[in-house]
This record gives structure tokens, C-alpha cells and sequence, in this order.
């Protein structure tokens, strides 16, 4: 029902502001690898994201009940995996270079293609939903994330495989 999901949302919200990011924040850079201290965040949390994606848009036949339980347990799981991924990866600008003109210009190229990548996933949403569901809109979501999944998830690892932290904090 829209009110229990307007809750779930509302408190895990919550859960991931207050609670999951200022955790995070503090393992993330309490984090000491070979391959630095936020880059393999992006690793380790690449296909745990890809699956809880798939997962939170996937519908069970469970009854109402344990639909709510089922939507609770895997975006909360989501959420968190998200914050696991998204703060370290928002970090990594400033220890992939020293130069701040460098950071900024990384900053302003991330911002725009996440713009562009909103644009495009509100543009082609839909669409697909149509397409691949075959009419079935429930289907057609678990196959459109499970397409926005793997490309996320090869994103993800491109991004990990593809840079070196050069600054020690």
C-alpha cells in the first residue's frame, strides 16, 4: 500500500542520513588497502549494489505482509550498500590528485554525467519497462534494473580498475 511505502522510505531515509553515512564516513577512512583507502569501496560493493538493485524492484508473491517485509529488508540492504559505495566514490576526488583546479574540474565532469544519466534512465525508463515486460509492468521493472544492474555494476568496476589514489591523506 502507498502508505506503508511512503514509511519505508520516510524511515530508512532516515536510517541511511543519520545513521548508515556518518558510519560509513568513519570506516571509510579508517580504510588502509593496497589499492588505497576509497577506491576499493567501489569493489567491494559493486555487485552487492547490482543485486540489491535487483532485488529491491523484484515483486515476490509473498502476500501483502511479507511484501512489506521483503521491500524493508532489501532497501534498507540497498540503501546501505549505496551509502557503502556512493560516499567513499564521492571522496576519491581528493586523493586522486593534488591539485584543487583538478578536483574541481573532476567534481563538475561528475556532476554533469550524473545529470546526463538521470536524464537518460527518465527518458528510457519507461519505454523499456514496456518493452521488455511485455505488457507485464512488474515484470518489465525486474528486467529493466536487471539491465540498469550489470551496466552499473561493469561502471562500478571500470571506475575501481581504471584509477589509482596518488594522495596519502
Amino acid at each position: 500500500p502507498p502508505s506503508a511505502a511512503a514509511t519505508l522510505i520516510f524511515i530508512v531515509g532516515l536510517l541511511g542520513a543519520f545513521v548508515f553515512t556518518p558510519v560509513m564516513g568513519l570506516v571509510a577512512d579508517r580504510t588502509r588497502t593496497r589499492w588505497g583507502k576509497f577506491r576499493p569501496w567501489l569493489l567491494w560493493t559493486a555487485i552487492p549494489f547490482g543485486a540489491l538493485s535487483l532485488l529491491a524492484f523484484s515483486t515476490p508473491d509473498l502476500g501483502a505482509h511479507g511484501k512489506i517485509v521483503y521491500a524493508l529488508t532489501t532497501y534498507t540492504l540497498l540503501v546501505f550498500v549505496y551509502v557503502a559505495n556512493n560516499l567513499p566514490y564521492s571522496a576519491l576526488s581528493g586523493v586522486l590528485t593534488g591539485s584543487m583546479a583538478e578536483r574541481n574540474s573532476l567534481s563538475s565532469y561528475r556532476f554533469v554525467a550524473v545529470m546526463v544519466a538521470q536524464f537518460v534512465i527518465q527518458v528510457l525508463l519507461l519505454p523499456l519497462v514496456l518493452i521488455l515486460g511485455d505488457g507485464d509492468k512488474a515484470r518489465g521493472f525486474e528486467r529493466t534494473m536487471a539491465l540498469f544492474a550489470i551496466v552499473g555494476t561493469l561502471f562500478f568496476l571500470i571506475t575501481f580498475f581504471t584509477t589509482k589514489e596518488r594522495i596519502v591523506p
